[in-house]
């Protein structure tokens, strides 16, 4: 199943330029990611933790050789700052700080973060977590592991912990926007307005409530992210989006051009219907399409079928959910190419499959 914003972009929020700003630009406008809403912005002004955040203090779990400590966060010059330096009231030990927006969580959304740091040493992470603290799933959509000249983004994912993990070259002390566009089927891994990565695989992408955290990290007992000196990771603002779709979501292709549900398709619809209820969704509409064999009298015929199929494994799944009140609707659409480009060489397109567009959440 992949899910992508019902309206094609070819831009995402990177801020508007404001020389006044410590990073150069303010954080994007209320409208300028099309399919969600702006639902939290801060531009870290004044001298406190703003309200929702809380800190970080203690142990971070599996990595014995980092210590969080409130006295490490601040809010100054217009900016979030955690600062890594050795403490002398914890024996010397390199101290590090993290906070989350841990009272505020929604399952999917578009997250951004303008930040850099100041040098190499501790770990800088912008990261999505498990509001249960259930571990995984997790998004990590920036992480330095120390160094200043890459960022990791990583998927955890599975009871066993499996990653899917993305490397881009960027310089991390210069002021970047980094962001992650969550959806039912798709993360998009974004740095100044760019996709510089996307993950599609069903069984990677979460579908419960996360939140969002930002922090730094040392793992000095393991001989890497380690400082030498003082260093510091700056955020000018944060912004958040919440999806309001309508999103676009196929489901195929059909095996052997058939009009059957194999496991795998079956698999991609119960998916779907689990997204459905997430979202609170209202109506669903799956438009099918033709095989590129099909005949001009066939077309239509063969992708209303598709199309009845996928509706009634969706209304069957949702039953089972004990959701009510979704309006499911099938249609033909013949050969019309619902996923731009897949052609065969005959012109015609490949598309044994379905697309549905999905509403809302409320």
């Amino acid at each position: 199943m992949i899910v992508t914003p019902h309206v094609i972009l070819t831009a995402y929020p990177q801020g508007v330029q404001n020389e006044s700003e410590p990073s150069g630009m303010s954080p994007p406008a209320a409208s300028a990611l099309p399919g969600f809403r702006l639902a939290y912005i801060n531009d870290f002004k004044g001298s406190a933790i703003p309200p929702g955040w809380d800190v970080f203090t203690g142990v971070p779990g599996g990595d014995p050789g980092g210590q969080f400590s409130p006295g490490h966060v601040a809010v100054k010059g217009g900016m979030l700052q955690f600062s890594t330096w050795p403490d002398p009231a914890y024996g010397g030990a390199w101290v590090t700080g993290g906070i989350c927006q841990c009272g505020l969580a929604r399952t999917y959304g578009a997250y951004f973060v303008r930040t850099r740091v100041t040098g190499p040493g501790p770990t800088a992470v912008e990261l999505l977590w498990p509001a249960t603290n259930q571990w995984p799933p997790e998004i990590d959509f920036s992480e330095t592991t120390g160094g200043v000249t890459a960022s990791l983004a990583t998927i955890h994912y599975g009871s066993s912990n499996h990653e899917d993990q993305r490397e881009l070259a960027v310089r991390m002390t210069t002021w970047h926007t980094f962001g992650v566009v969550w959806t039912p089927g798709q993360v998009i891994y974004l740095v100044d307005g760019k996709v510089w990565g996307t993950v599609s695989r069903p069984t990677e992408i979460p579908s419960l409530a996360m939140t969002l955290d930002l922090q730094q990290q040392t793992w000095c007992l393991s001989s890497w992210a380690c400082p030498s000196n003082v260093q510091t990771m700056q955020v000018d603002w944060v912004a958040e989006y919440q999806l309001t779709g309508p999103l676009s979501v196929t489901v195929g292709p059909f095996q052997n051009d058939g009009f059957s549900l194999t496991s795998a398709l079956d698999d991609e619809v119960s998916s779907l219907a689990y997204d459905v209820a997430d979202m609170h969704c209202k109506s669903v509409t799956v438009l099918g399409y033709a095989n590129p064999s099909s005949t001009v009298s066939q077309e239509h015929a063969d992708s209303l079928r598709r199309a009845t199929v996928v509706r009634n494994r969706l209304s069957a799944d949702l039953v089972a959910l004990k959701v009510r009140g979704v309006a499911i609707t099938a249609k033909g659409l013949g050969i019309a190419d619902p996923v731009g480009s897949i052609k065969t060489v005959a012109g015609r397109a490949q598309n044994p499959r379905a697309v549905g567009t999905v509403c809302a959440p409320t």
